[in-house]
Formats: C-alpha cells, structure tokens, sequence
C-alpha cells in the first residue's frame, strides 16, 4: 500500500490527511508554516491593555458549513468533536445612520422574513426550499460544481442567477440589501451569473439554525483535527517547505500527494506540464482587528445582538462595490470609497475570547487583489456611524493587509483568502472541469481552496481530493 503525501495544513489538509489515515493509510503532512492551521488559526492578542490576553480569529471566524458539509459529518460520525456556539441573530446589515434603519438574518425564516411587510412572502418563496433541507443545500453548494447542478437541478436552478436579479425581485429594499450583503461573500460583480447561489446557501443555512462560531476561537477546530491525525500516528512536519517531489519524506512513484497549495505551486511541485497559467486570482481584503472596551454601542438592537455585521448600505451600493473591486485578471480593480465590510463580534456567543471588559472585534474590507492600503481609519469610521462612540471605546488596534495576507498564507496570492478569483469559468471549473482535483501526474491532487468546490471551511476540496488519492492508491 502506498503511502500518502499531504502538503499543507489549512483545513482542506488536515481533512484529507485524516480521511485517508481513518482508511489505514500512510500518512505525512507538511506545513511550511511553524504551525497547522492555514485560514482558521486562532492567536492570543496580548497588550498592555490586556496582558491576559483576548483570541482572535486569523482569518476564518463563522461556520454555518460546519455542521452541513459532508466532509464535516463524515468526520464528526467517525468521532471528531468540536464544540460551537451560535449568536442570538446570525447577521445584521445596517441600511441608513439618519434613521436608524437595519435588517436582520435571523435563525429562523418566519422572523427574518416579517420584516418585510407584504413582500415577506417573496422572501419566504424564496428561501423555504433550501431551509427546509439545509444538508441538501449544503450537497448541492459542495460539490463539483456540474455534477451536482445536474443530480440537484431543482434547487441548483436558481443559484445560477445573477444576484442583483434575486434581489430585485425581493420587491423589498431591506430584503435587497440583506440579500446582496450575503451574495457579497461571492468576491464578485454582484450582476455576474452564479451570484444567487452563495447568497441562497448562507442565508438557508443562517435561518436554519444561525452561524456559528467555534468555543475557543477557530484553532480549536485545528486543534481537534491534529489531535484526531496524532490518534492515528500521523506526523505533521512544520517549518517544512516543499518545492518538488523529491523534498517528501520516503517518497516513491505510486505515493499518493495532495497538495493544498495554490494551483500554480502544484503544478510546480509535481513536475506538471499542467501550468494552469489561465487560473487566476481575485479581490482581496485588508483585516483589522480591534480590542474595545465594553461593547459596541450600536444605535440599533439587532447589530448589538447580531454575530456578524455587513457594513454596505443598499443593494445597489453593495453591487458598485463589489464591481469596482473585481477588475479583471490583468488590472485588480480601484478601491471605492466606502467597500463592503465583513464585521464579527465572535464573543458575544462565547465570551471565553475576552479578557474581562475587553473585547475581540474581527473585521475585513474586500479591497482589489493586491491592494496595499490600510482600512482601519475607514472601517472604524463605518462602524462609528452606527455606533457613535466606537472609537473612544477601542484600546488597541492590529491590521493585515492584503499583502500581509499573502505573507500569512502563500495561498492567499493578492489578499484573495477564496483561493481564486470567482469569474463565471472559475466558478464551474475549478481549476477545471474534469477531475478538477487532479494535476496531470499520476497520484498528484489539489486539495486546496483552488479546486472544487471553492472557498469556505468545509474541508470538501480536502475530502474530494482524498477519494481520488483512494481511488488511486487502490488501482496502482
């Protein structure tokens, strides 16, 4: 039996390490990193302020997937546990600071859609086939893009519209703003086909049960996943880069690897004259964190209450954003004035991430890919429309560009932490349209956020990825 090669370690690896090594395989994995984790570490943020100490999510913060992705279940069937705490209100999206006006996903459908008057029945129409059946949704959202459109057409159908359509046929303003914020989470031109389905699966999956968080932080999920791989003797090697075959430990033809890389680095790694050299890279975000003392005073209840904030205004405000970001593969986009902004107030679900009266805020804003700026002036002066006072309240704050996101992770080329840029052709193939995990050397696999189906803590690039090495290993 052969054994088995698991270049890095976000998610999507330590899913396919432990999948294959729970079969009996073989298993190393290599980090170049000094610890596994990739986009869903957690860290200690220490300063004078708070020299215990608040966590803070490095990137990945909420996980309605978790619970829904058939990697995930598989795993938490086969003993995983990982223990999460859910907001009262999964996201709220101020509309205007004149009069307080805001909108809210709740954790159910029949709350959400009661805001909007006479249209709450093109809400409920809208959403009730996909919260009726959340681990369907989550199939149909998770797996090679094709196969799944065509085994799942009915509920499939719709994901493929544009989102500014959705929305528009919501009838409603609110419902158009809370429908293109969570469209949003797409990275793309919210006119674009395809743009329905993310904004359809994240807001089923909320009113299905809310979006949960991690207790602990995001690592913990790492923690769980290396202490299940320890269990099975799996080794993670860290500080370990890996150039070409030849740096794997023992390895020999017939090996399986899985590169959870972008798909250049694969490419380059497995010797493959498959360059992907068309797969190209999108938006970005600038990260910003903010240690508070007290909570944020919100002038409206249901941003108080809520896990997650969208900072964008109105529909058609989202849409320009989002366009204006976007850009092309060979010019990143122009920074708008005011961009979308993605805000989590983790620790109102578990409060084990602050020190006291001080408090985690996690924040990003999508910017154009590679942009260098910094947006913590512009986030704080955001959420201080909405919360006047904000500012006097903030005793700390960190920042991570969108180049200082590639440095964190090689993956995330330009500050793109989706693992790519979602143009129409990237969304469907990706990075092709048959066997997209495979690299065009025999053994050789994608496992990263680069290969169906896409972005997201889910651990499915991981997992598909281990049922090719399988397939493999079991022929050769």
């Amino acid at each position: 039996m052969g054994r088995v090669h698991v270049v890095g370690t976000g998610p999507n690896g330590l899913v396919a390490a432990l999948v294959l090594a729970q079969h009996g395989f073989d298993v190393t994995a290599y980090e170049t990193a000094d610890s596994p984790g990739g986009g869903c570490r957690s860290s200690k943020w220490v300063a004078d302020e708070f020299p215990h100490g608040i966590i803070v999510d490095e990137c990945a913060a909420f996980h309605p997937m978790l619970g829904y992705s058939p990697a995930f279940r598989a795993l938490f069937d086969a003993g995983l546990k990982v223990a999460t705490s859910t907001p009262n209100i999964a996201l709220a999206h101020p509309l205007s600071a004149e009069n307080d006006a805001a909108v809210a996903l709740y954790n159910d459908l029949e709350t959400t859609a009661a805001q909007f008057g006479h249209y709450a029945n093109r809400w409920k129409r809208l959403f009730r086939p996909y919260v009726a059946a959340p681990e369907k949704t989550a199939t149909v959202a998770l797996g090679v893009p094709l196969a799944a459109a065509i085994k799942h057409s009915v509920l499939a159908a719709p994901m493929g519209l544009p989102a500014t359509m959705t929305a528009r046929a919501l009838g409603s303003l609110a419902a158009g703003a809370l429908f293109a914020g969570l469209a949003a989470h797409t990275f793309a031109p919210l006119h674009q086909l395809l743009t329905t389905g993310p904004a359809l699966v994240l807001g089923a999956l909320g009113q299905a049960g809310g979006w949960p968080v991690i207790t602990g932080g995001s690592g913990a999920l790492v923690d769980a996943l290396v202490d299940a791989l320890a269990h099975h003797g799996v080794q993670i090697s860290t500080n370990r880069t890996v150039s070409s075959l030849s740096d794997l430990r023992h390895y020999q033809p017939g090996d399986a690897v899985l590169l959870s890389t972008t798909p250049q680095a694969a490419a380059q790694i497995a010797g493959s004259t498959r360059t992907y050299a068309n797969y190209s890279f999108g938006p970005g975000v600038c990260r910003v964190d903010f240690a508070i003392r007290g909570h944020i005073p919100w002038r409206d209840e249901r941003l108080a209450n809520a896990g997650t904030i969208h900072l964008g205004g109105r529909a058609a405000h989202i849409a320009h954003s989002e366009r204006s970001i976007f850009g092309s593969p060979q010019h990143p986009g122009t920074m708008p004035q005011e961009p979308f902004v993605l805000l989590g107030q983790q620790y109102l679900a578990d409060p084990t991430r602050s020190a006291g009266n001080i408090h985690p805020v996690w924040s990003y804003a999508h910017v154009p890919h590679g942009f260098t700026g910094n947006t913590t002036r512009l986030i704080a002066a955001l959420i201080e429309r909405y919360a006047p006072g904000f500012s006097s309240q903030v005793v700390a704050t960190r920042v991570r560009t969108a180049p200082g996101m590639q440095a964190y992770n090689p993956n995330y080329v330009g500050g793109d932490i989706a693992g790519g840029r979602n143009s129409v052709r990237q969304l469907i193939a990706r990075p092709r349209l048959n066997t997209p995990h495979d690299v065009g050397v025999p053994g050789v696999f994608l496992a990263s956020a680069s290969a169906a189906p896409g972005g997201g803590v889910h651990g499915m690039a991981g997992y598909l990825a281990a049922q090719r090495a399988m397939e493999f290993l079991h022929s050769s």
